[in-house]
């Protein structure tokens, strides 16, 4: 059985492992709805999966927390607001928030029906 106590340079490794990856489709991809909304559907499905530690590590916060970032989502707000589109910086406040948690609920369960799938 394997443990899932990590020394901090295997932590640091395998967040490394997930944030690379990351890093890099955030660089390419510059739509912050689509990357919201694609590892809001990651975390969902993830968390509906009951992952362990080792992965929780590389995809939870090396890759997601590498391609999504709450502090440049406020910065993409507060340009648009400064620009004087409240309409605009509105609509994108609550698409993300509410398509975010769609995508995150839907997939929370999609992965609980893989995982009882699985082991039945």
């Amino acid at each position: 059985m394997q443990s899932n106590n990590f020394g901090a340079l295997q932590r640091i490794f395998l967040v490394s492992l997930g944030a690379i990856p990351g890093c890099l489709l955030r660089s390419l991809i510059s739509e912050q709805l689509f990357l919201n909304l694609f590892c809001a559907f990651i975390l969902g499905f993830l968390a509906g999966f009951d992952m362990t530690k080792r992965y929780h590590l590389i995809v939870v916060i090396g890759f997601c927390g590498s391609c999504t970032t709450f502090s440049s989502w406020m910065v993409h707000l507060m340009e648009v607001i400064v620009q004087g589109n409240f309409e605009r910086a509105f609509y994108s406040l609550i698409s993300n928030l509410f398509l975010g948690l769609l995508a995150l609920f839907s997939a929370f369960y999609f992965g609980k029906k893989i995982k009882r799938s699985i082991l039945h």
